[in-house]
């Protein structure tokens, strides 16, 4: 287990990493980002966890932090919890491209005072109810240009691989009951979905695309306003919002449909698909 202590004044940030590992002992495993990798956009002051990454520890976050991948692919059996935001980049940016594969579910979520999405729930007799989100919540992970996030290795070593939060400061885990990721993020490089297990997105922005893997069968959905200006591309299935969310992606490119694109739409709602469907 990584525990992450930011201690911050109004000049200073001063973080220590501790690395539990069992049967390993402990060591200093983090250091300021300071900009070292210049094809990563995280913030001043983020604590690098690459090392921990590619030793497949638990991370747990208490500020803003930040991946640089190797090139080429690499497999993380671990889980990222705590609070705080991730940013995942490619050490050689767009020429020597990175992938992260994540096995399992890890659910860091925004520090509480960056939490602004609510969900609210109106019912409809005679037609179930429906959730509502006001307001986004800022991204918890940003992908930079050159890195890719896989969801799951469509194996059974998989366990549920995603980056969610299901609950939060402003909202109970009784009322979301597990129909809305509030877990955001900013894709500017790539998101694969590669997972026989469903996986449901957060809210997704940013330049890059959404792939589905080859022969991808666990299904996925996206909910909420997606103002992702890159494609969807899909191998077999995808729900587009649920029987309860409603879901947008006002500035795609696009959807790329190999498959079934199933679009939903709740009660009381009117669901506009203004992009391209490609077949």
């Amino acid at each position: 287990m990584i525990k992450i202590h930011a201690g911050v004044t109004k000049y200073l940030t001063v973080i220590a990493v501790t690395i539990l590992m069992g049967g390993c002992g402990s060591y200093d495993g983090g250091s300021l980002s300071g900009g070292s990798n210049p094809y990563s956009s995280a913030p001043a002051g983020s604590v690098d966890i690459t090392a921990a990454i590619l030793a497949g520890a638990d991370v747990t976050l208490n500020g803003d932090s930040v991946i640089n991948l190797p090139a080429g692919t690499t497999t993380y059996n671990g889980v990222i919890s705590g609070q705080g935001t991730l940013t995942l980049s490619a050490e050689g940016g767009t020429t020597a491209p990175g992938t992260l594969v994540i096995t399992q579910a890890s659910t860091f979520t925004l520090p509480d005072s960056q939490q602004v999405e609510i969900v609210s729930k109106t019912y409809y007799p005679g037609a179930g109810y429906a959730l509502t989100i006001s307001g986004s919540n800022p991204p918890v992970l940003t992908i930079d240009p050159g890195a890719t996030l896989q969801l799951g290795t469509n194996t059974s070593s998989d366990f549920n691989p995603n980056i969610i939060a299901t609950s939060d400061s402003k909202n109970e885990a009784s009322l979301i009951n597990g129909e809305i990721n509030l877990n955001n993020i900013l894709n500017n490089g790539q998101i694969v979905l590669n997972n026989y297990q469903f996986v449901l997105l957060g809210e997704i922005s940013g330049s890059g695309s959404i792939v589905e893997g080859l022969g991808v069968w666990g299904g996925h959905s996206m909910r909420g306003v997606n103002p992702m200006t890159g494609f969807v591309s899909l191998s077999t299935g995808h729900d587009f919002g649920s029987n309860h969310v409603a879901a947008s992606m006002p500035n795609s490119k696009g959807v790329l449909n190999e498959g079934s694109w199933l679009v939903w739409s709740p009660p009381g709602s009117t669901v506009t698909v203004p992009h391209n469907i490609y077949e």
